[in-house]
């Protein structure tokens, strides 16, 4: 394995006389597709002033930016965006990247810009997959450290970290190792099976099987390869994501994309809406 690069975020390099405290830094972590989607909102005690540098990785694309729940058009120079804002009491930043990756090990540092009351990190691990060793494994080395809180929504393991008080220039590291071999196994042990019940089922019956499949009502049944890999990355963004944040996610030609939403948005399974220079595109309720 290559050397590890220990990918760290400097979020915001505020000047002193600007920096107030945060109230909630929220982090959530998603790996998608050997890429992770990292989302970052940052509320303030209070509504200020700033005029702040937001330090982005060199890979990062489909970049949004919300302040005060507003879609912004910033510049990037450098893997730098800065902005000058007045009364500004939420900030909200999203962007697409590999940094943290390599091969399955995900490890992130994140050091506070100044004094925090909250922070909290959600890391979402690929569907399927699971730690190198159990959690219960106090020595397994899996993940570090412990997390406060693990769940599954039926696909994905989650895990959560909460720390309060934190000062500024504080660290906080998150290191996981994880694999999909269980569920390679477990698919390999299905399909194992099926042969057996099929060759049993041929030697005693010895009659050819037409196997019927009904026709489902609802549409999303029918969708095609593609089409359902875009419908499932805006459920996990509950139910909408720009445009050319799928394109990165996918990896779909621009073409190829826009046919494949049109197909889509005929079919009254999404819709599409402009905010300023960017398409953003909705799941149908």
């Amino acid at each position: 394995m290559r050397k590890l690069l220990l990918f760290v975020i400097f979020l915001f390099f505020i000047p002193l006389c600007l920096a107030q405290t945060i109230e909630l830094n929220n982090y959530n972590f998603k790996i998608l597709y050997n890429k992770v989607l990292v989302e970052n909102e940052i509320i303030f005690n209070k509504t200020q002033n700033i005029n702040f540098t937001i330090d982005l990785p060199e890979d990062a694309s489909g970049l949004s930016l919300y302040i005060n729940n507003k879609l912004q058009n910033p510049v990037i120079r450098d893997s730098k965006i800065s902005l000058i804002y007045s009364s500004v009491k939420k900030i909200k930043l999203d962007y697409i990247t590999k940094e943290p990756l390599e091969k399955d090990t995900f490890l992130i540092s994140l050091i506070m810009p100044f004094s925090t009351q909250v922070l909290k990190i959600t890391l979402t691990l690929p569907e399927g997959s699971v730690l190198e060793k159990p959690l219960e494994d106090s020595i397994s080395g899996s993940i570090y450290p412990k997390p406060d809180k693990a769940t599954t929504d039926g696909k994905s393991l989650i895990f959560e970290w909460q720390r309060q008080n934190l000062k500024k220039g504080e660290e906080f590291a998150i290191f996981a190792r994880y694999t999909s071999e269980s569920r390679l196994r477990l698919l390999l042990w299905s399909l194992f099976l099926i042969v057996i019940v099929l060759v049993a089922f041929i030697f005693l019956k010895k009659t050819k099987t037409t196997v019927i499949v009904k026709k489902e009502e609802a549409i999303e049944k029918h969708l095609k390869e593609d089409e359902e890999q875009i419908v499932n990355i805006l459920k996990k963004r509950s139910g909408q994501c720009e445009q050319g944040t799928l394109r990165v996610i996918t990896g779909f030609s621009k073409a190829t994309l826009s046919r494949l939403l049109k197909e889509l948005e005929e079919r009254k399974i999404i819709y599409k809406e402009k905010r300023g220079k960017k398409n953003l595109v909705f799941l149908k309720k």
